[in-house]
């Protein structure tokens, strides 16, 4: 942006990087900006491992018409939140929220019952009248 209130600011346009390597930078770090790196893979298994080597796992998402592989996918990728024919970001305020890995810190979940649970310790209270 070169005019208006936005001229001062730091800004990047959305941008897709293809041919990215599965151990470049671009691949491995979570950008958390409009950008997008496509890693060509040879298959269900393929994207699997190649989504599980990142040492992130924030969120995931797959698109598909065939439940087995999308369920599949699910129980093997390593995120704190799993997609299916859903884009990865935005979230359900009533859901747990949280990354696995190098996400989130691998501690907690927000949002949802997991933020009351996190935040909550449970006492038992036993109390005879009788005495």
């Amino acid at each position: 942006m070169e005019e208006g209130e936005l001229a001062d600011g730091w800004f990047i346009e959305p941008t897709v990087f293809t041919s990215v390597k599965p151990d470049s930078r671009l691949a491995q770090e979570e950008v958390f900006g409009p950008v997008i790196a496509v890693i060509a893979v040879d298959g269900l298994e393929d994207a699997i491992a190649v989504a599980n080597n990142v040492e992130a796992g924030l969120s995931a998402s797959v698109v598909t018409r065939d439940v087995k592989r999308a369920m599949t996918y699910a129980d093997r990728i390593q995120a704190g939140v799993v997609k299916i024919n859903q884009i990865s970001t935005g979230l359900a305020l009533q859901a747990p929220f949280g990354g696995v890995k190098q996400s989130s810190t691998d501690s907690f979940k927000e949002q949802g019952a997991g933020a009351v649970d996190f935040y909550s310790r449970i006492k038992t209270v036993y109390l005879d009248y009788s005495a």
